[in-house]
């Protein structure tokens, strides 16, 4: 493609960018020797010519410092279609988020005004955006001043047109991106100038806390924009002020009659916060032209999951570390007191000081608190006495035992001296009768 003239008019210099539609390339307009950027289709289906037909009609009416400028449209039979624009120097908004995940409050108002200039004069003019998103939020770069550029106008819709309404011809299906479309597109409800406030909201609130306001990007999504109120900023990001959250949760409103009712009059109440912003946007790599035009085609989202990924978890800063607590030096081996006791305050008292120890988390102070507290009064109670009752049930088993060997001793001696005389006399008896029995054996003979 590069090298080659498309309408006759503009030759092709070099490719920007790449995306799901086509791609963008530098250009130069001859005759005029203009630079200028080439959207170019990749496929010339109906329904993509339509839209960037659309786009043509719908921008190149446009006229505002915040809104891409389009120059021309050409649709030949041997070429592929094609739109002119303004060639931008700078990246989307998208980029940006990508290095920085969110930004100064100051600059998130800034940028969010810029939009509500664009979509100020898009609205003044009829139409609605229908997908106001960061890739489609363009951060140029001059040396007067950084401006923000509203990208994408190809599937815009007339307020006046009577099916102004945010689903497609196709039941179940809406058009935008999932995570920036308001309750009354899901509804299949009429679409107005509050739907793009609304994605604006999803948009200023991913500026200033990191994330969307929304924690899944399943099927559960659109049942999460409709009945979910998201956490007040003041939870999210204590840093943003108050005011600048009610701004954010206004615009979130599910009932569009709650929210800002136009863009200018979301416009003044974000003016006292974006004052003292300058040029504080961080510079990207450098890069020109508008690689982002060409991304990702908008979604068509049914009723089937998505394989979108989901939120990556934030991140928080570490706390803040706490000199760890060092103990007082032992003085000996008996038990130190839990607090050490001081010599007379001022006040003739004598106190404890308890040194706290480090809790976790650690506490935001990085000094150990110390608190004082009066001293306990000395103890009058003297010290508990040894107890004895071990030794008494010891002599008490022994003498106890003595006492049953001693009757057992007297028992055995009492029988003895019983059964003797018996035993003596039988003895008599016996030798009584020996000595007899000599004289018996004679007489017998």
């Amino acid at each position: 493609m590069v090298g080659r003239i498309l309408g006759s008019r503009y030759r092709v210099v070099r490719e920007i960018g790449t995306g799901g539609m086509g791609w963008v390339f530098e250009a130069e307009q001859l005759g005029l020797s203009r630079t200028v950027a080439l959207k170019v289709l990749r496929n010339a289906d109906a329904r993509s010519l339509g839209r960037l037909r659309q786009e043509a009609l719908t921008a190149g009416a446009l006229r505002s410092p915040h809104v891409v400028a389009v120059f021309d449209f050409c649709a030949e039979p041997d070429e592929p279609p094609f739109l002119v624009m303004e060639l931008l120097e700078g990246e989307s908004l998208s980029s940006l988020l990508k290095r920085t995940r969110k930004l100064p409050p100051a600059l998130a108002a800034r940028i969010a005004s810029h939009v509500l200039a664009g979509l100020d004069a898009a609205h003044q003019a009829g139409i609605v955006h229908r997908d106001v998103k960061p890739s489609n939020i363009w951060i140029t770069r001059s040396l007067a001043d950084d401006v923000v550029k509203l990208l994408d106008f190809g599937i815009v819709k007339s307020m006046q047109d009577d099916d102004a309404k945010g689903f497609a011809t196709t039941v179940g299906s809406v058009l935008g991106t999932p995570s920036y479309v308001s309750p009354e597109q899901l509804r299949g409800m009429p679409v107005d100038a509050r739907t793009d406030l609304h994605a604006l909201g999803v948009v200023l609130h991913e500026m200033l806390t990191g994330r969307k306001p929304w924690v899944t990007e399943t099927v559960a999504l659109f049942k999460e924009i409709l009945d979910r109120v998201p956490p007040h900023l003041s939870f999210l990001a204590p840093e943003v002020p108050t005011g600048l959250g009610d701004i954010v949760a206004r615009a979130l409103e599910k009932d569009p009659a709650a929210r800002f009712q136009n863009a200018a009059e979301m416009l003044a109440a974000l003016a006292p916060y974006a004052q003292g912003a300058g040029r504080s946007i961080p510079p990207p790599a450098p890069t020109r032209g508008m690689t982002a035009v060409m991304g990702p085609a908008t979604q068509r989202v049914s009723n089937v999951p998505t394989t979108a990924p989901l939120e990556p978890p934030i991140v928080l800063p570490p706390p803040p570390r706490t000199p760890s607590f060092q103990p007082p030096p032992i003085a000996s081996m008996t038990p130190a007191p839990a607090a050490v006791v001081p010599p007379s305050s001022p006040s003739g008292q004598v106190g404890r000081t308890l040194v706290s120890m480090p809790s976790y988390p650690p506490p935001r102070s990085s000094k150990p608190q110390v608190v004082s507290i009066p001293a306990a009064p000395p103890s009058t109670s003297r010290p508990a006495r040894r107890s004895f009752a071990p030794f008494a049930l010891g002599a008490s088993l022994a003498l106890a035992i003595v006492g049953v060997l001693g009757a057992v001793v007297h028992w055995l001696n009492a029988r003895n001296a019983t059964t003797a005389p018996d035993a003596a006399a039988a003895i008599t008896t016996v030798t009584g009768a020996v000595r007899t029995a000599p004289d018996a054996a004679p007489r017998s003979r």
